[in-house]
């Protein structure tokens, strides 16, 4: 795998779990709290995927593109996408509780960090300075979890490891 397809992998990253995220807004609706935290990490994650979209035609014009990347870096995409897919295959057909999709959000939010790490290591290598700017923009604002995680510690729902972009000092565990 190139870094072009690292950056493709992620754009349909980005969209599948803003679409999972959407569909739980929906599925959520009658809780405003989680309908609401729901719609706003949505929103968030659909703006990632257009920077990722920037950062994709910089990248076909750059031949650094085209380098391999580490085999690790391509596993968690795989399995981060595997995640999303069958998340948002549960959300349609399974009655989930909100805890058990609490849950899988937090695992979910975990592999995108990871996934944003591998990206910024990797075009920050690369010489234009464009991507710098830019690969700035995917890191999460502070607000992005407090919501999602405020609403976390209200409902006692556990995670074995704070998220990367978890700007709480205060972590959950198991």
């Amino acid at each position: 795998m190139d870094l072009k397809e690292l950056v493709t992998n992620a754009i349909e990253i980005e969209t599948l779990t803003g679409g999972c995220f959407l569909k739980l807004h929906q599925k959520f609706g009658d809780d405003p709290e989680a309908s609401r935290v729901f719609s706003k990490l949505s929103a968030e994650e659909l703006e990632h995927a257009d920077v990722l979209k920037r950062q994709l035609a910089l990248v076909e014009t750059t031949p650094e593109a085209y380098i391999d990347i580490e085999p690790a870096m391509a596993q968690r995409q795989h399995t981060l996408l595997a995640q999303l897919r069958t998340l948002s295959q549960r959300i349609e057909t399974e009655l989930l509780t909100l805890d058990e999709t609490l849950q899988t959000c937090l695992q979910i939010e975990e592999g995108d960090d990871k996934m944003i790490e591998d990206l910024r290591q990797s075009l920050g290598k690369m010489s234009v300075g464009t991507m710098a700017v830019e690969v700035l923009a995917l890191q999460k604002h502070p607000e992005h979890n407090a919501e999602f995680l405020g609403m976390i510690r209200r409902r006692s729902t556990m995670r074995v490891t704070p998220t990367v972009s978890d700007s709480s000092s205060v972590g959950l565990s198991s």
